[in-house]
């Protein structure tokens, strides 16, 4: 066993010991080096399913708030693959850099890491490739280059339930959004699409918002330029809102459509484009900042707020500085709590 540093004189960095009976799910961490020395000696006496140990070593670690998304995954036709079976198959190729995908300039995939030891579901890690535009190395009175000779590895973390077919993701578009995590499982050899994916929402938000007539639509959008990848069927109304926003030089557009004084409401394919829209938003695509429908029907009118609605977990993970491995072991065991709290 490796020396120990005192964690009262040092930040800690957890280092992860996985024995080779252990699963998923149990953290013994350590204040002291005399308690992971204890927790080793006699580790041989716990019977939970799944432990790690963590151990001081020095290093760094900060807190930060990560968001969970959680997606209905289906498949555009019986007869195709599973998407199960299709991550299993991807991830099956060897070595690492074959399941590398290109995406579109500058963005490279490919599927890191998956597990099947929680049984009923599979976990893994996407992470995006970065070959150009390193960050420098921070010296106390200049920057230099990064030591490195390979590119640098950016991830998220993603859960499926098999069974219900629901996926949870770390949401972070600066990385990879879902989008493109579900563009990438349908492109990787070419032979897709196979799947679509529906954001959950708040239970009984899609059965109000469907149950009523649309009286008034108000959605703000932030950096419009991906409006016609939301919409791209209705390219129409996509190219006229960004054609505003560049005539204009404006970072957000605002649009109101509204049955006014009029009796009525508003064509029901309101209600389809609005629909891609909050996908589109849950994925990463567009960045919506407001999202409001006005429905009346049997019960009255009432005000929906769609993107109050979009289900998304939050949690506090205290990441930890050089250790890849552990970040994505907090990232999942978090994902795998949220996962737990919405019932899948």
């Amino acid at each position: 066993m490796k020396k120990v540093r005192d964690y009262r004189s040092a930040m800690p960095l957890l280092l992860p010991i996985r024995l080779p009976t252990a699963g998923d799910g149990f953290c013994f961490e350590s204040t002291y080096p005399e308690q992971a020395a204890t927790a080793l000696t006699g580790i041989a006496a716990l019977t939970q399913p799944a432990i790690v140990l963590s151990v001081f070593f020095g290093g760094g670690s900060m807190e930060k708030l990560t968001t969970f998304r959680f997606f209905e995954i289906d498949r555009l036709a019986p007869h195709m693959p599973k998407f199960v079976d299709r991550l299993n198959g991807i991830f099956s190729v060897k070595p690492a850099a074959n399941r590398e995908k290109s995406l579109g300039q500058d963005y490279e995939v490919r599927l890191e890491r998956l597990s099947g030891a929680r049984p009923g579901y599979i976990s893994g890690q996407m992470i995006r490739i970065q070959r150009f535009d390193y960050p420098g190395e921070v010296l106390d009175n200049s920057t230099t280059d990064l030591p490195i000779d390979n590119p640098l590895g950016h991830g998220i973390v993603f859960l499926f339930n098999v069974n219900k077919s629901i996926l949870g993701i770390q949401s972070n578009s600066r990385i990879l959004s879902v989008g493109r995590f579900i563009q990438y499982v349908n492109e990787y050899d070419d032979a897709g699409p196979y799947f679509t994916s529906k954001p959950i929402l708040r239970p009984n938000a899609w059965e109000r918002f469907a149950a009523g007539g649309t009286r008034k639509v108000t959605i703000s959008v932030a950096s419009p330029d991906n409006l016609e990848l939301a919409l791209n069927d209705e390219g129409a109304a996509a190219v006229a809102i960004k054609s505003m926003a560049e005539a204009y030089d404006a970072p957000k557009i605002t649009i109101e459509v509204s049955m006014g004084r009029e009796s009525g409401f508003l064509n029901g394919s309101i209600k389809k484009t609005l629909k891609k829209l909050i996908k589109s938003h849950a994925e990463g695509t567009i960045n919506l900042e407001k999202a409001e429908v006005k429905i009346s029907g049997d019960g009255g009118s009432e005000v929906i707020d769609l993107l109050a609605d979009l289900l998304d977990i939050k949690k506090t993970i205290n990441f930890h500085s050089k250790n890849i491995d552990l970040n994505y072991e907090l990232a999942e065991s978090a994902l795998v709590e949220a996962m737990h709290e919405i019932g899948y």
